[in-house]
C-alpha cells in the first residue's frame, strides 16, 4: 500500500503575555477543544499561504509575517496508510481583530487567552504529539530557547516531534507518546 502524506500547518501567535487559540468541534468531537489555528494545506500550496489562509478564515487575523518555523510533529501512519506532518510557525506579525469565518464550520470561536488560561485549555488536546510541544512552546518566553531548539530568526534550529497517532495505550491517560528530538 503506497503510504499517503497529509500536510497540516498550524500558527502560535502571542501578543504580551496572551496566546491566540480557537475553540473547535469536529462533527466525531465529544466535546468542543482549544487548538492552534491551522488546517490541512491544499495541493499544490505553499506552506506559508496555507498558514496565512488558515489563520484569516480561522480568527479573521491577515498575518504579516509569518515569523520562523518553530517545529514539525510526524504522526506516524495511521492503519490506512497515512502519515501526517504538521509545521508550526510563529507568526510575528498580524493585523485585525478575530472573527470567525471559517468554511468548514469548525471553529466555534478565536481568542487571545491568557498564557496560564491558554496552556491549561492545551492540555485538553486530544493528540498527544500536538499537546506536549504546544504546551511546551507557549510556557518558552520569545527570544530564548524552546525545547532544544535555538530562539531566534527564521534559519533557527527546528523541532522535530516525532510520535503515533492515538493514545500510548490507555484512553485518556495524558502520557506523551512522541519524542522532541533537535534538528539543525
Amino acid at each position: 500500500m503506497a503510504q499517503k502524506t497529509c500536510l497540516i500547518v498550524a500558527a502560535l501567535v502571542r501578543r504580551g503575555e496572551e496566546v491566540l487559540l480557537v475553540h473547535q468541534q469536529g462533527a466525531d468531537d465529544a466535546a468542543p477543544s482549544w487548538a492552534l489555528p491551522g488546517g490541512v494545506v491544499e495541493p499544490e500550496e505553499p506552506l506559508t499561504g496555507a498558514l496565512l489562509r488558515e489563520v484569516r478564515e480561522e480568527t479573521g487575523l491577515e498575518v504579516t509575517d509569518p515569523g520562523h518555523l518553530l517545529y514539525v510533529v510526524q504522526h506516524d501512519p495511521s492503519a490506512e496508510g497515512r502519515q501526517t506532518l504538521a509545521f508550526v510557525f510563529a507568526v510575528t506579525a498580524w493585523r485585525g481583530e478575530t472573527r470567525v469565518a471559517d468554511p468548514d464550520n469548525l471553529i466555534l470561536g478565536a481568542r487571545f487567552l491568557p498564557l496560564a488560561e491558554a496552556m491549561e485549555a492545551l492540555e485538553s488536546l486530544p493528540w498527544p504529539t500536538m499537546r506536549e510541544p504546544s504546551v511546551a512552546f507557549c510556557a518558552a518566553r520569545p527570544g530564548r530557547a524552546r525545547c532544544g531548539g535555538t530562539g531566534g530568526g527564521r534559519t533557527a534550529a527546528t523541532n522535530w516531534w516525532r510520535g503515533r497517532v492515538g493514545w500510548d495505550g490507555e484512553k485518556n491517560s495524558g502520557r506523551p507518546t512522541g519524542r522532541p528530538v533537535h534538528v539543525k
